[in-house]
């Protein structure tokens, strides 16, 4: 036969005693945990207060670092633009060896100019490779230092590796196109690939983002080589005096890349 429920006054969670014997059995075993654990609880606050600390002295010493190679790249420039390259030496090493990726890569592209006007190729050219390779280094700043290298090193290449190192910035609407364009094309014309220099030039004389000088070298050169330049010279006379594109005149950087 089923029991009769208990009446309030019998129930566990409003007897004193009861409730007592509870709460002394959930301190005890609150103390069972805090001495079998609490030592190793403990220890790992005080292992995550440290690396907590010592995180925080890292992030100031890094921000302290940065700022102390940016103060050193500053005087290396004003040393090169006060004609004194020679002092900008130790602060463009001391940011290579400890800076950040990005000053790592400017301070090596400063030395690698710096290696060009002593005559000094080899270490011109190794400090361009070490920047263009270093997977750290923000891409822009890499593309740089890889099409200095090239600029340095076209006239020693075969002329089918010129334009294999340059097709990267070849191709698309990349902005790099005319830094590249114009040793792509010559290396066309070391081969005796005349068609493919004169599109490259054609296609280098169309591009509004290359300096005007630029443009004006490669229409000449375009010409030479038998492509129709007309609208081009149009374009560029009427942009040398200040007015208007005339109507019709190609204004995107048309063209092949050459083979």
């Amino acid at each position: 036969m089923a029991q009769p429920p208990l009446p309030p006054a019998a129930r566990a969670d409003d007897d004193p005693f009861l409730r007592e014997v509870d709460e002394e059995y959930r301190r005890d075993a609150f103390r069972k945990f805090l001495r079998d654990w609490g030592r190793w609880i403990l220890l790992a606050v005080g292992v995550g207060l440290l690396a907590f600390a010592g995180f925080l002295f890292w992030r100031e010493q890094t921000a302290r670092t940065r700022e102390a190679n940016s103060e050193k790249l500053l005087a290396a420039v004003r040393a090169i633009e006060a004609g004194n390259s020679a002092a900008a030496d130790a602060p463009l090493a001391d940011v290579r060896s400890a800076g950040t990726a990005g000053q790592r890569a400017v301070a090596a592209l400063l030395e690698a100019a710096l290696a060009t006007s002593r005559s000094e190729p080899d270490t011109a050219r190794q400090r361009l490779r070490d920047a263009s390779a270093d997977t750290s280094v923000a891409a822009p700043l890499r593309d740089l230092a890889a099409i200095q290298a090239l600029r340095l090193e076209a006239d020693t290449l075969r002329p089918d590796e010129v334009i294999a190192r340059a097709r990267p910035w070849l191709e698309g609407d990349s902005p790099w196109f005319p830094a590249v364009a114009e040793i792509a094309a010559i290396a066309h014309l070391r081969a005796g690939r005349e068609a493919d220099a004169a599109a490259l030039f054609l296609r280098l004389a169309r591009a509004e983002d290359a300096p005007a000088t630029q443009r004006d070298r490669a229409e000449q050169m375009a010409a030479m080589l038998g492509e129709d330049t007309s609208q081009v010279a149009e374009a560029l006379r009427r942009a040398a005096e200040g007015g208007p594109p005339q109507a019709g005149a190609p204004a995107g950087a048309a063209g092949g890349a050459g083979n």
